[in-house]
């Protein structure tokens, strides 16, 4: 870069120093792309047959617009088997705890669930025989079933 050297900048048309130009753009641009604008700009004052030779090299250095490839035939998908929505039996470990429960509920409102069991052991707080009888009245396709254990 020249000392003092004035371009157009392309945007408002306006000559910049290279000092004056950073300031202005270094929010927008980040320094190598800021340093590559300046370089597209063009330089203010200069005439005769150097200015247009430096012109000229310029447009040739633009590549040349590729050319876009024709489409290919469309691949073809391989079709799986169709998985049966709702015949799913889901077991929730653990369903009458404080996870458990909301778990229980979500798997009851699921479309692909067909039947939900609900296992805990005895000594919780809330039996999984009523847990399950709350999520039996939901309005789904759908059998709830409470299972608890004894400990020992």
């Amino acid at each position: 870069m020249v000392v003092g050297e004035r371009r157009i900048d392309q945007e408002d048309g306006v000559a910049y120093t290279w000092e004056e130009f950073e300031t202005f753009y270094k929010k927008k641009y980040k320094a190598k792309a800021l340093a590559a604008y300046w370089e597209e700009c063009e330089i203010k004052g200069k005439k005769g047959k150097k200015a247009k030779a430096e012109k000229e090299e310029k447009e040739e250095k633009k590549p040349a617009p590729k050319v876009k490839a024709k489409a290919k035939a469309k691949p073809e998908f391989k079709k799986k088997e169709p998985v049966a929505a709702g015949n799913f039996k889901v077991c929730v470990c653990g369903g009458a705890g404080g996870i458990g429960q909301p778990l229980s509920l979500l798997m009851a409102m699921d479309p692909n669930v067909k039947e939900l069991c609900i296992f805990d052991l005895s000594v919780a707080m809330v039996p999984p025989t009523g847990v399950a009888a709350d999520l039996g009245h939901l309005e789904r396709k759908n059998t709830v079933k409470g299972y608890s254990m004894d400990i020992g």
